[in-house]
């Protein structure tokens, strides 16, 4: 796993949802549907990228979205995100 720390109440006070996608462009959600330790099995975690999307944003009109020819997720989140930030381990 990869634990994310950050600090959930300024967050939650900020009104933001927090995504990790892997170096394939894929969400990393653990079964459980938690974003705070994402799993690394079957997943390229050479690096991870990090989005904050506004929450009501998030769960109304991208959560949910399944990717096409056109647009990746990756391009989706990197559209819609209001911050991004990408963690790259060697």
């Amino acid at each position: 796993e990869i634990n994310l720390e950050y600090d959930a109440e300024k967050v939650m006070e900020a009104d933001y949802f927090i995504m990790a996608l892997d170096a394939d462009g894929n969400p990393m959600i653990s079964g459980l549907g938690s974003t705070d330790n994402l799993p690394v099995s079957y997943h390229n975690v050479s690096e991870i990228t990090i989005y904050a999307f506004d929450y009501c944003e998030y769960m109304d009109e991208i959560k949910g979205y399944q990717p096409t020819k056109e647009k990746s997720y990756r391009e989706l989140y990197d559209e819609r995100a209001a911050f991004s930030e990408t963690v790259k381990f060697e």
